[in-house]
């Protein structure tokens, strides 16, 4: 939730009214953790917050998301359309005129759909990854990927003629390793593509070959967190996330970008200290990639304004 967080806070500072969506449960962790730190700030003037229950009993394991996801859908869905039509009646001159969700809350897109609201994704990873997700029913149509296990059967993957050829293994479902978010994530494109916009943090010129596979993509990146304003994390803090490498994001910094290096593991599976070591003195040796990191630097910093054309683009849609 973090990035929407922060996304709702770039929109408030353009002008507009947010009414931010979570669950009984979150909206009480904002009381305990980082979020709300700093003066008792919680977010912008024009951001509020509202909540709903999640139907997750408090004898359930949190940990579970599975059936957080499945009981969030269950729960909230019914429960929104009078939840808006609560804060349309508060103030008739600042209706909800449009709906922005991000990955697990495309039911939310199916409401505004069904309601004549406008909707949109904010997708805060590569527009890549994203494909990834919207490819997922053609390949098992194709016969590249099991359609109940979401198990690739194939060592390699291409996404697109326009995209690199990537590892199995880099597809962001893949590493989950669980049937039921692979199904989740198929019935969750079919929500995403009711959504006019798909909101990507990224540009034009990084990720051209992605964005051009729709007409929904609008690059709006990169945006810049603001330093003074870190709404910090809902969740206390939890180390098992390192674990997780992210292999999309590796094939373009090494692959395509070629501004980075990747690890080789041991006969063990481990990546030695000598070959972190390794990597880091070849990285900073070569010329070549300090050329391209400049480059592509050079590359993301004249996209901002691109990025901020597009955003307003976005946001004067939204509002009529």
């Amino acid at each position: 939730m973090n990035p929407l967080m922060q996304f709702s806070q770039v929109l408030a500072k353009h002008g507009c009214k947010i009414t931010f969506l979570t669950s009984d449960e979150n909206y009480n962790k904002m009381k305990t953790t980082s979020i709300n730190d700093g003066e008792g700030k919680l977010m912008e003037p024009h951001i509020n917050l509202v909540s709903l229950p999640d139907g997750v009993n408090p004898q359930d394991d949190r940990k579970d998301l599975a059936k957080v996801i499945l009981s969030t859908r269950i729960t909230m869905s019914p429960m929104l359309p009078k939840l808006i039509e609560d804060i349309n009646n508060l103030d008739s001159d600042n209706k909800i005129s449009c709906i922005i969700v991000t990955k697990n809350m495309g039911w939310a897109l199916e409401v505004a759909h069904q309601l004549g609201i406008k909707g949109a994704l904010f997708w805060p990873a590569s527009a890549t990854s994203l494909v990834s997700f919207n490819s997922m029913e053609r390949l098992v149509e194709e016969g590249i990927v099991d359609p109940q296990s979401g198990i690739p059967r194939k060592q390699e993957i291409q996404l697109s003629l326009n995209l690199p050829m990537m590892e199995a293994a880099a597809m962001p479902w893949y590493s989950l390793s669980n049937a039921f978010f692979f199904l989740h994530m198929m019935k969750e494109m079919q929500n995403v593509n009711l959504g006019e916009w798909w909101l990507c943090n990224t540009s034009m010129d990084l990720e051209a070959e992605a964005i051009s596979l729709s007409p929904k993509f609008l690059p709006i990146g990169p945006l810049i967190g603001n330093e003074d304003n870190n709404i910090g994390s809902l969740w206390q803090e939890d180390e098992t996330c390192l674990e997780c490498d992210q292999l999309m994001n590796k094939t373009y910094i090494c692959d395509v970008w070629k501004v980075g290096l990747g690890f080789e593991k041991d006969e063990n599976g481990l990546i030695t200290k000598e070959e972190i070591k390794k990597k880091v003195d070849e990285l900073l040796e070569d010329e070549e990639i300090k050329e391209r990191s400049l480059k592509l630097m050079e590359i993301v910093v004249k996209n901002k304004s691109e990025g901020d054309k597009n955003l307003n683009k976005f946001i004067n849609w939204a509002k009529e």
